[in-house]
């Protein structure tokens, strides 16, 4: 049946129109469900959170044996054949019927799974170093007073109890974060932040450690589907000739990206999940793990400097990235008032390949300069900025080079369908969400878990070919 019948009111459709638009509607439904379980076990699984774990995969069991009807036409595949105590590996998710606590995934899930746990463990160890330096003087103030108090509750003596009174304030420094966190989110989610919101660094902090993981492995599951071993799941609809043609053919230019930009950076998340993506499959074909050039952009720079200078310590360390350059850049502006800059540590100017000196807070591009990027990163941006961004992105479109990549991940792909109406004559596309093998959904404003919408740059015909 044709989208466009979906999107038809109830009282012009037949009955029979009406049936497959419920049963549409419970599919999404139960999608979704199983979806927020399965996020939530790999969130208690990164805390390491056996309780919360295990109640999860209860609940996800649960429904699933509620509802065998839909589990056949579920994303992955038709978990309906396999036997309750077989264990399966799925894309980065919950075994089904096995045990929570001997949970496995694909053999490359759990390298990048690895990988950015392991950044951000750094990133976090760093980042309470530093909170530790900073408040050392206060906490000498108030270290007698904490140690008096907690010894008088627990009538003990307050050498004793002097490293409890330490744990408490690490404690108490993290909920902090998360809760000035929730407040900056519920605003971004609206599209009502505003400049002094970021100003708050506890908040920054706080949003880096609800979302960095998850958004960095978000992309690299995301680049992961256009692989040659990613199979469709079990009864899907199957690509289009052109989407099967356009997937290979990505897949080989994904492997050979040397010169990425990350724009509305924030912490470095989605930088982080391409760098994981290019470490585990660039292994796999003997190529350089490195990733030559990135380039972080975000309209508040300045406020995100500090978490970004932590990340580019920890990324030294590893030798993954070759330049790393950080800028100012508001999509709500003219694309002429991105500027970028080296980060703190490196020299003030860069040379390019040119041979001509790139000078600090230089613009990104002018009007007649094509950009350098091979691919582009975008998270969560355009619908913060509810669609101001337009001018912008037809700027960059401009500028970009033919056959450069984009990658744009959304709540819901409302701000998606409307990049495509403007840039359709520019761009080809390739959903990499829960609608990619069933291209029946795919105009629909539903999804299973974030919307992850796939360009690129249309190349010019060849001459030759077409003589």
């Amino acid at each position: 049946m044709e989208v466009a019948v979906f999107k038809k009111p109830n009282a012009s459709l037949n009955t029979e129109e009406k049936e497959a638009k419920k049963k549409l509607k419970r599919k999404l439904k139960f999608q979704s469900k199983v979806d927020r379980l399965e996020r939530q076990i790999r969130h208690a699984i990164s805390r390491k959170d056996p309780v919360v774990e295990k109640e999860a995969s209860e609940n996800l069991r649960k429904l699933l044996a509620q509802n065998d009807a839909l589990l056949t036409d579920h994303e992955e595949c038709d978990e309906s054949k396999k036997k309750p105590h077989e264990v399966e590996e799925r894309e980065g998710k919950m075994p089904l019927g096995s045990s929570s606590l001997n949970y496995k995934t694909a053999p490359d899930m759990s390298a990048a799974r690895h990988f950015v746990l392991s950044i951000c463990d750094d990133l976090f160890v760093r980042a309470n170093e530093g909170c530790a330096q900073n408040q050392t003087e206060v906490t000498d103030q108030k270290s007698d007073i904490d140690r008096e108090v907690y010894a008088e509750n627990c009538k003990d003596s307050p050498q004793t109890v002097a490293q409890p009174s330490r744990k408490r304030k690490v404690t108490s420094t993290k909920a902090q974060q998360k809760t000035q966190a929730v407040k900056l989110l519920k605003h971004m989610t609206k599209g009502t932040q505003s400049d002094s919101m970021f100003r708050n660094q506890g908040a920054l902090w706080g949003y880096t450690r609800q979302k960095f993981f998850e958004r960095a492995m978000l992309l690299y599951r995301s680049l992961r589907r256009l692989g040659p071993d990613a199979l469709p799941p079990d009864g899907c609809e199957g690509m289009t000739a052109e989407q099967t043609r356009m997937k290979a053919e990505v897949w080989t230019e994904l492997l050979k990206v040397e010169k990425a930009c990350s724009i509305g950076c924030g912490p470095g998340n989605d930088a982080v999940g391409l760098l994981t993506f290019l470490s585990v499959y660039r292994s796999n074909v003997g190529a350089g793990q490195s990733l030559p050039h990135v380039s972080l952009l975000d309209c508040f720079m300045e406020d995100w400097l500090p978490i970004l200078t932590h990340l580019k310590s920890v990324l030294s360390g590893k030798d993954i990235v070759e330049t790393w350059l950080t800028g100012s850049c508001d999509v709500t502006q003219p694309f002429d008032y991105c500027k970028i800059s080296p980060a703190p540590s490196q020299h003030s100017n860069l040379k390019s390949e040119s041979g001509a000196t790139i000078a600090a807070n230089s613009p990104v591009s002018r009007s007649n300069e094509q950009l350098p990027y091979d691919i582009f990163l975008f998270s969560y941006l355009l619908s913060e900025t509810r669609g101001k961004w337009v001018a912008f992105m037809r700027a960059l479109l401009r500028a970009a080079k033919p056959g450069c990549m984009f990658y744009f991940a959304e709540p819901v792909p409302w701000m998606l369908h409307r990049l495509i109406e403007i840039s359709g004559d520019v761009l080809e596309f390739l959903w990499l969400d829960s609608s990619m093998h069933y291209p029946s959904m795919q105009a629909l404003d539903g999804r299973v878990s974030p919307a992850v919408l796939f360009a690129r740059k249309k190349k010019p015909p060849d001459k030759c070919k077409s003589g």
